[in-house]
């Protein structure tokens, strides 16, 4: 008896060891989560409101449309807007509500943008758990364009948040993909992807080595041509027809 009751006293420490050890290592990983996040926020309102810069013509045509809006000015009736929807009427709210300033405006844009920063954590613990969660939330964090973009009152820091967030769940699907929880992911996915699509168009385009990408309307720098096929002579004048087609 007494054996037999000291093996079930160490097997009962070992248990209490493990969830101990388990419960340390989740309170640790969402330590470093919560402060991460406490960073990129931190990051996003440094220095919030400054004035335009030479290169702000993108920003303030934004801007001038918000204003605009705020004056009781129909989107696509009085306003002319070349892009979708969802950027501009997803600003506006904040835009409205915290003083109609370009402080607001840009806020709005930052609160946006931290979704980027979700879909990167459900997108590297799905490919190496947390430990990769927490590698692609620093790597988004640190990522000086994307910081940029989320202060700024352009397209691209909502489109690429709302992209990382479909692209997250996406993997969070495919290894749940059955049951409630495989219909909820699948339509979430689909709900930041469609919202993804309404922020800005992107169409194909050729650079000047002949690389065929995706080019934004918007005009910025930061979304400038992103290559995806190299092509040289009669590769290059295929793709070059199908790019001026607009089918990539």
């Amino acid at each position: 008896m007494s054996v037999s009751s000291t093996k079930n006293d160490i097997s009962t420490d070992k248990s209490k060891q493990v969830v101990r050890s388990a419960n340390w290592q989740t309170m640790l990983f969402w330590g470093v989560i919560l402060a991460l996040v406490v960073v990129a926020v931190g990051m996003r309102l440094y220095q919030l409101g400054v004035p335009f810069d030479r290169d702000g013509y993108d920003e303030g045509v934004y801007w001038q449309t918000l204003r605009a809006m705020s004056a009781g000015h129909a989107l696509y009736g009085d306003i002319f807007y070349s892009q979708p929807p969802f950027f501009i009427l997803s600003t506006f709210p904040g835009y409205i509500l915290l003083g109609g300033s370009l402080w607001s405006a840009r806020f709005a844009i930052a609160l946006v943008s931290l979704f980027g920063l979700l879909g990167a954590a459900l997108l590297g613990k799905a490919l190496a758990g947390r430990l990769g969660a927490v590698a692609m939330l620093l790597l988004l964090v640190v990522n000086p364009l994307y910081l940029a973009e989320s202060q700024t009152i352009q397209a691209e820091a909502s489109s690429t948040a709302f992209s990382l967030l479909a692209v997250g769940l996406a993997y969070l699907w495919w290894e749940h993909p059955a049951g409630k929880r495989g219909l909820c992911y699948a339509a979430l996915t689909g709900i930041t992807l469609v919202l993804s699509i309404l922020c800005r168009f992107c169409y194909p385009a050729l650079d000047r080595r002949g690389h065929c990408g995706l080019h934004s309307d918007s005009g910025s720098s930061a979304a400038a041509f992103h290559r995806l096929v190299p092509a040289n002579g009669a590769e290059r004048n295929h793709l070059s027809q199908r790019c001026r087609r607009g089918t990539g």
